[in-house]
């Protein structure tokens, strides 16, 4: 099953569907991902009482009993089932509460209403779905929900498998988010920024907690971790805290719907509501909180403050504090602020204020970054790690703040620190950064905070969004590794890409093949069309009258010399092509088809034999013992033909454009009008050579694409591999210009404090780089495509309103 495809198609098929409705995209969200709840839940319910039915005989007997003994209780049976589910983390649903039976419904109850009684029934059994489900079924027009209901109501649904419907969920919350629903889409964090936080803090046990949860996505994404790395979850448990009670309803139903427990998702409001059983006890903290709130209750955050004696006139002899002396006691007491509260400034009530339920009269915390910067911290244990997303102003916010910063660099614990680019978030195109703390680092790498600076690393999506490439994720994160000194891990990710290298080498070949057949099945037709045509056929014409009564003129004649240069190229071309067929070892592979300018190659094999010879030399098995040298000596042995990639690649082109050039011309000489034109064969033929549609799914990919896309994967991974190779050419750790630098607490200490990474890896001097230019006209290829179907959308817009106009 093609995942990715389904998303969309479901998608498209719901979003039309509101696009013609009354509702807004937030009234129309939440039922909207009820139904994938509803629809998983009936889904995993089925395969759970298959498995049952197979390992148990006594559900086996009453299952076949209740399909063949006429008034067998099938209640009996049901009740068994239920009985049997218990321990394996499913939800029982009656019958008549199923996802089927819902698609079936008659005509006679209405269907809302139907709906809404269902989700109250499963509250009700299942306490801690207590008010997540949607209710609001009732408020949709009938027809609108019978259609919504056929959309998940699916052949590709009913018989998924895996974390599919986990996988559509996470979809629909982005794109729900994309589109402005649910406060903004701040409940959503970006799936790159939560990748990014999972991949560096390596969540693989023990408590995991998010104070601001959202939606519940950094636990998502920790389950997807564990995935990828074959690791169980059952050594995880979660905590989370959300303010809003819409969000923690989302956070709850994506919980389940991945099959997890979701009894650690608490509502409150982190500013006042501590956790307390959970302060310096967790082993991953995970967040991204709302930036600059204003306006919280600073007295009722000061029970968090830790208070250290000093020396004074009394008592001279104190010592100074430590930070860690801070931090230890923090945990000790079970408070949140070891360094004390940020800038606090008297109640000034604003219109614009951005306020957490603070007090009128009380003091407030003007800006509550460095608030959730202690909470992360603090609820670490002794060797947790954190990772979040922050504002980037505070990075480098001065008074308080600044201090805070400075206990924080001088306990050692800040570990990483990432500049993020614009445009990742969906509703906001500020840029941020990613913290990361690590109390466990060993005593050698106290010293030590690495400075990433990612603004310029991300891939173009819209106008509006960036995101970062699987390979531009998998880059940044091999950067920790090495700072980390895990170089196998690194080693591994080259391997891994030397082997995907090799793999679609290997498949090239067969490729090659399909794209040669396909040109000698249109040299085929065209060298008959030319055999048999006659130019009287050609020039046969019919008269014709305008819309005015007028007779058309006949075209201009096709002479016998434009007829006999045609026939030529086309036979001679077809006479070469079978000739390559049959001596594949051609090594000229060129011929002048069209023009003297243009030439074809004649066999790919000269082009793919000495690259499948190159990729049997770069394979790795999983369990080789493999060193850096190795890698490069494989890598070296690929990037010395990637001439020979880039010019196959160029050859293929030039080739099926050179057949499809013939198509055009002919087609030109009015072919159409002769009957050994085979006008349904040649359209086949023809459409094996041309790129797919912008929306044909996989398995529609034309043999042009298939086979570019084969060299293009090639030549990208090669680019992924030379990104890592020119920055980190001997496999360790070294400062890059631009882009990291690893320094010291007295380097941060000598720039104020400050934790914004562009300050310390420098700039990389402007030059006119082929790549940064491509990547620009990408983007503003994406721009004019968003502009031109804006305008195309609003020009159906207008003609339909002059068509009602006009009646």
């Amino acid at each position: 099953m093609d995942i990715k495809q389904l998303e969309k198609d479901l998608w498209e098929s719901a979003d039309d569907l509101r696009a013609n409705s009354r509702l807004t995209a937030t009234e129309y969200a939440q039922p909207v991902l009820g139904l994938i709840f509803l629809s998983h839940a009936s889904s995993r319910l089925h395969k759970l009482i298959q498995r049952i039915e197979q390992e148990d005989p006594t559900a086996q007997k009453m299952a076949h009993m209740v399909k063949t003994v006429p008034n067998f209780p099938q209640q009996t049976y049901e009740t068994y089932i239920k009985n049997a589910l218990q321990g394996l983390n499913a939800l029982y649903l009656e019958p008549e509460q199923r996802f089927n039976a819902v698609a079936q419904l008659a005509g006679g109850e209405p269907l809302g209403a139907y709906l809404d009684a269902i989700m109250r029934d499963i509250e009700t059994s299942y306490p801690i779905l207590t008010d997540a489900l949607p209710k609001t079924y009732s408020r949709f027009e009938p027809d609108l929900l019978q259609r919504l209901v056929r959309v998940f109501n699916r052949s590709a649904l009913t018989h998924a498998s895996g974390d599919v419907f986990g996988k559509i969920y996470e979809y629909f919350l982005n794109k729900f988010a994309m589109s402005g629903a649910q406060e903004g889409g701040e409940f959503f964090t970006p799936p790159s920024l939560v990748k990014t936080i999972v991949n560096f803090i390596e969540p693989d046990h023990g408590v995991i907690f998010d104070p601001a949860c959202g939606s519940a996505g950094m636990f998502i994404q920790t389950t997807h971790f564990l995935e990828d790395h074959h690791l169980s979850n059952t050594k995880i448990r979660f905590a989370g805290q959300e303010k809003s009670e819409n969000n923690k309803h989302l956070a709850v139903m994506n919980m389940v719907v991945h099959g997890l427990d979701a009894t650690g998702i608490k509502q409150g409001n982190t500013f006042y509501e501590r956790r307390e059983e959970l302060v310096g006890l967790c082993d991953f903290v995970m967040a991204n909180p709302p930036f600059n709130v204003d306006a919280v209750d600073a007295t009722r955050c000061q029970v968090d403050v830790v208070s250290l004696p000093t020396p004074s006139k009394e008592q001279p002899n104190i010592p100074i504090p430590t930070a860690l002396d801070y931090m230890q006691a923090a945990v000790t007491e079970k408070k949140r602020l070891p360094f004390g509260l940020c800038g606090v400034t008297k109640r000034k009530s604003t219109a614009n204020e951005r306020t957490d339920g603070g007090a009128d009269k009380n003091d407030v915390v003007s800006n509550a970054n460095s608030l959730w910067i202690q909470y992360f911290y603090s609820y670490l244990n002794a060797t947790g790690r954190a990772g979040f997303v922050m504002a980037s102003s505070a990075s480098d916010a001065g008074g308080r703040d600044r201090e805070i910063r400075q206990q924080l660099v001088e306990t050692g614990h800040v570990d990483v620190m990432v500049s993020i680019g614009p445009k990742f978030f969906y509703t906001r195109s500020l840029p941020c950064t990613l913290w990361f703390f690590d109390k466990g680092k060993p005593a050698h790498r106290l010293d030590q905070v690495l400075m990433l600076d990612a603004r310029s690393v991300y891939t173009v999506v819209s106008a509006k969004s960036h995101v970062f490439s699987d390979a531009q994720l998998a880059a940044l994160t091999a950067i920790v590794w090495l700072k980390r000194g895990e170089h196998d891990k690194y080693n591994q990710l080259l391997a891994s890409y030397l082997n995907e290298i090799a793999a679609q080498l290997n498949t090239l070949p067969n490729l090659a093949i399909s794209s040669s057949s396909a040109c000698r099945s249109l040299a085929t037709l065209l060298n008959h069309f030319t055999s048999f045509a006659s130019l009287d056929e050609l020039n046969k014409y019919k008269a014709k009258k305008d819309k005015d009564g007028n007779d058309i003129p006949a075209p201009v004649a096709i002479t016998q010399t434009q007829w006999q240069d045609y026939q030529q190229r086309v036979q001679t071309a077809f006479a070469v092509l079978g000739k390559a067929d049959n001596q594949a070892t051609n090594t000229h592979g060129q011929l002048d088809l069209i023009t003297p300018e243009t030439t074809l190659p004649e066999s790919f094999e000269p082009l793919y034999t000495p690259l499948v010879t190159a990729a049997q030399q770069i394979s790795f098995n999983a369990t080789d013992n493999i060193t850096h040298p190795q890698l490069v000596s494989a890598f070296t042995c690929i990037l010395a033909e990637r001439e020979a990639i880039q010019a196959m690649r160029e050859a293929i082109i030039q080739r099926h454009q050179g057949w499809l050039a013939l198509v055009d011309e002919a087609e030109a000489l009015r072919a159409t009008q002769s009957k050994h034109w085979d006008k349904a064969a040649i359209k086949a033929a023809r459409l094996a050579l041309l790129p797919s549609a912008a929306d044909a799914r996989e398995e529609e990919r034309t043999i042009h694409d298939g086979l570019l896309a084969c060299i293009d994967g090639v030549l990208a991974r090669l680019a992924d591999i030379e990104w890592l190779h020119t920055r980190f050419p001997d496999g360790k750790y070294a400062d890059v210009l631009g882009l990291c630098k690893l320094v010291s607490r007295a380097e941060i200490a000598a720039n104020d404090y400050s934790l914004t990474a562009g300050r310390y890896v420098g700039v990389v001097e402007a030059e006119d780089d082929l790549n940064d230019f491509a990547q620009r006209m990408r983007e503003i290829h994406v721009e004019l495509a968003e502009l031109d179907n804006k305008a195309a959308t609003l020009g159906q817009a207008i003609e339909a309103s002059f068509k009602e106009l006009l009646g």
